[in-house]
């Protein structure tokens, strides 16, 4: 609907869309009444919404059910209006006036608080905050450079510098180079938000008849071509009527059968630019239901298409053994960051054990109304949280259930189940998830926490095929003479730090044979004194196997690279092992040396952490530095810190209270200074050295420090950058001594066999039993079965494979590829360096 204009452009153009309502069908319905004739309409633009929607006034309608079928809410949203960056307002309400999607980058602002002073110049930032959060949690604002073309300030060079073809890695045009580039997330045609969007303005009913009970007659009859009625011009005119509120009709208390339209405008088209406009089709089972699905559809859209996603996919590992299972995964998941929030909102861990290779018989979760199973991976057998408050349930729930978020159990990379029975397969899997959205704002859209999937596949012919974050495992004794992998004693060959690293087999499997490894450290602050991560790499191969490793309380909870779990202890901070005087120091002072807490202990300066030593004589040495009120000190001493390249002097401030240049009173004190790289010329008191005096009295009268005397305070450190251990591996193997006889003691599970056994596999893709198995288990590496009958007639044939696994499967057929009668048999087992073993078991259908 466009109201022409003698300029290069069109003026006062209104978009609409026509709508015809029929909810529940047309056919005649429990109610008496056409479906198509009892039907209303009416529009909501709370919360951001452009919304119009239509539903049955009597809620019944025409399906497979029958005549009365429940019916819900249909709505049409405006995801995306044009705007209007020419008339000086502030259509969309959002703060910001006539912001554009083709404005380019921009000023470069530097500094949260200029940052902060141009916003509350050029914006309105109670609305602004209204509509996007706090100022200081947009993700511009939180780095401290905003380009102002950026109208909301969600564009960083971290998440968003990826170049105009909107990809990483590709080397593109404005790939990297700081500035937003048209293309790009987040940025001008990416961003709706960067639009002053006119929203949902008018909202119409098209009456076409009256349903059946309905005293209203009136009808409009709303064409799109000029007749007697005109209708054109007069949508033209309602949908531009100065009286804001005259734009919209009332919904209708009676029925009708009708159609509706909804606008949007005036604004300004422009010889050759464009303006957007995109509309979902939404559906809830009431309006509460219709709105929430618009809010998350609309916030998927202003996330340009990117729906929350559960965090990166982990890699588990196992192994099997007698009556246990031991899993362990990899660290992966822990730093996948959500597309949609920019947000690192990894949660935890869910671990799902199941006999079913299709995951089908954990315990299922239905919905809230008792229907379902609802869509997940049913109820997991542990489960692992990070400790940072979110716990219990989630807010937002699917279906009337919420999301279970932990218990603040802190994150494990292992766990062992030991109520397994040795012989059955199982099938493990372990998810991460993520914590969702729940924002402070009920207003704005939350989305449930999101989980990884589980998806197995299976070939034609019902082979598996297992996705990275799934196994399968048969828990099961080792065969005689078997010895589990083992990683030597770890050498610290590098670095000054205190602390120690020990090292866990999890996965024996996994282990290499004859490979060196090390555990390196790193801090992302060069200035940091303790390390923040420890990594794993195999030198070998020259493969770091991970690189985030954070656990330095030796709790275990690391992460795990080739089936090795690294438990590194290491303290947190600087402390002073010892403060004694050296042997032959005719003194018998005791001394005491502390830090001082002006500066992060964690701060790596020169001087600091070194050891100290503080070396006295009967002559005038060096002269403290001056502290108001107190002047400068000349001291008998001289103040060293022990760096590994050489000795570096250090200055002090001395309190001397007596004036004899060194310490004989309990109030005097050695103020040791350090200074920064950033503050070369500023002194700050590191290390206090003074008299103890516990003790003292026992030592006879203080004979003070002389020449001599020698002060030395050693520090234990946390493990550093600098630090490496080194360790090897021998992997698993089968080793009998010379001379030694290999343990044969076979037996038969089950015993006898009646009909089934509890291990056996079901059939893929059909009906009926699976096949049959019967186990030979204790069985010795590389043995043969054979099995007979009483008779002495030889049945079948069987050998181990090879493997550590101290078990023969039986499918009780012949060698003759016949299914073997009921019955007794006998069976005799003989392996390389054992005595042969004989038996029995019963065969009874």
């Amino acid at each position: 609907i466009t109201n022409e204009s003698t300029t290069d452009y069109d003026d006062n153009i209104i978009f609409g869309l026509y709508m015809d309502s029929g909810v529940g069908g047309s056919a005649l319905s429990c109610d008496g009444i056409f479906e198509s004739d009892d039907d209303n309409a009416f529009f909501d633009k709370s919360s951001g919404l452009n919304l119009v929607y239509t539903w049955d006034k009597y809620g019944h309608g025409r399906d497979l059910s029958g005549n009365c079928g429940r019916t819900g809410y249909l709505g049409y949203a405006y995801l995306e209006t044009p705007g209007n960056k020419f008339n000086g307002i502030d259509d969309d309400h959002d703060g910001i006036i006539d912001e554009s999607r083709d404005g380019g980058p921009g000023t470069r602002i530097d500094g949260q608080g200029a940052i902060r002073d141009y916003v509350t110049t050029h914006y309105d930032l109670a609305k602004f905050e209204a509509a996007y959060g706090l100022l200081e949690n947009r993700p511009a604002y939180k780095v401290g450079e905003w380009w102002t073309g950026d109208e909301d300030m969600d564009w960083t060079t971290q998440y968003s510098d990826v170049g105009g073809d909107g990809v990483a890695g590709t080397g593109d045009a404005g790939e990297g180079d700081g500035i937003p580039t048209e293309g790009e997330p987040n940025f001008d045609r990416t961003d709706l938000n960067e639009s002053d969007q006119i929203g949902l303005t008018g909202f119409k009913m098209n009456r076409i008849k009256s349903g059946v009970g309905n005293p209203d007659p009136t009808s409009d009859n709303v064409l799109f071509f000029t007749d007697s009625n005109n209708w054109p011009q007069r949508l033209y005119e309602k949908f531009t009527d100065p009286v804001v509120p005259a734009r919209f009709d009332s919904a209708l208390a009676a029925n009708y059968n009708l159609g509706f339209l909804f606008a949007s405008g005036p604004f300004q088209l422009r010889a050759g630019q464009t303006e957007r406009f995109s509309l979902a089709l939404a559906y809830g089972a009431d309006l509460r239901e219709l709105r929430e699905n618009v809010k998350t559809v609309q916030q998927i859209y202003n996330a340009n298409y990117q729906f929350a996603v559960p965090p990166p996919v982990p890699t588990l590992k196992a192994e099997a053994g007698d009556g246990h299972v031991r899993l362990s995964w990899d660290d992966v998941a822990e730093r996948g960051i959500d597309p949609v929030t920019n947000d690192y909102d990894f949660e935890g861990y869910r671990i799902y054990r199941s006999t079913d290779p299709d995951f089908l018989d954990q315990q299922l979760i239905s919905t809230g109304n008792g229907s379902g199973p609802l869509p997940g991976n049913g109820k997991p057998i542990a489960q692992f949280d990070l400790i940072d408050g979110k716990t219990g349930f989630s807010r937002t729930t699917i279906y009337g259930v919420s999301y279970f978020l932990g218990s603040d159990t802190g994150l494990q990379h292992t766990w062992t189940d030991t109520t397994v029975t040795n012989g059955q397969d199982y099938y493990y899997a372990v998810t991460a998830y993520d914590f969702g959205y729940e924002p402070a704002n009920n207003d704005s859209a939350s989305f449930y926490p999101s989980e990884n999937a589980i998806p197995i596949s299976r070939t034609p012919r019902g082979g598996l095929i297992l996705p990275k974050n799934a196994v399968h495992v048969r828990p099961e004794p080792k065969v005689s003479g078997y010895e589990r992998a083992a990683a030597g004693g770890t050498d610290h060959v590098a670095g000054r730090g205190a602390g120690s690293v020990v090292v866990d087999v999890v996965t024996a499997t996994e282990v290499p044979d004859g490979h060196v490894f090390h555990v390196t450290f790193a801090a992302s602050d060069s200035d940091s004194v303790r390390a923040e991560t420890y990594a794993l790499f195999d030198s070998t191969t020259g493969k770091t196997l991970f690189e985030f490793g954070r656990d330095f309380d030796g709790v275990g909870i690391g992460p795990v690279g080739a089936g090795l779990l690294p438990i590194v202890t290491s303290d947190s901070l600087v402390r002073v092992a010892s403060a004694v005087f050296l042997p032959g120091s005719p003194t018998n002072a005791i001394p005491r040396m502390s830090y001082q807490p002006v500066l992060s202990p964690n701060l790596k300066r020169p001087g600091y952490p070194e050891d100290i030593e503080v070396r006295f004589a009967n002559t005038i040495l060096d002269t403290g530095l001056a502290q108001f009120p107190a002047p400068a000190r000349p001291a008998k001493f001289e103040v060293f810190a022990l760096e590994p390249a050489g000795e570096r002097k250090l200055d002090f401030i001395f309190r001397d209270q007596d004036g004899n240049g060194t310490l004989s009173r309990l109030d005097e004190r050695i103020d040791i200074v350090t200074r920064t790289d950033a503050a070369p010329n500023t002194p700050v008191i590191t290390w206090r050295v003074e008299i103890d005096t516990t003790g003292l009295g026992a030592n006879g009268p203080l004979r003070p420090p002389a020449a001599g005397d020698v002060f030395h305070a050693t520090l234990a450190r946390p493990l550093a950058a600098d630090d490496v251990f080194r360790f090897t591996t021998m992997g698993d193997r089968v080793v009998h001594g010379a001379g030694q006889t290999v343990s044969n003691q076979p037996y038969v599970v089950p015993n006898p066999y009646v009909g089934a056994a509890s291990f056996e596999p079901s059939r893929f893709a059909t009906s009926g039993r699976g096949v049959r198995r019967l186990e030979f288990r204790g069985i010795p590496l590389n043995a043969v079965v054979r099995i007979y009958s009483v008779r002495g007639e030889l049945v079948q044939t069987l050998r181990q494979d090879g493997s550590s696994d101290s078990f023969v499967a039986w499918d009780l057929r012949s060698k003759d590829n016949l299914d073997v009668a009921p019955g007794l048999y006998v069976f005799q087992v003989e392996a390389p360096g054992a005595k042969p073993a004989i038996g029995k078991f019963a065969v009874i259908k």
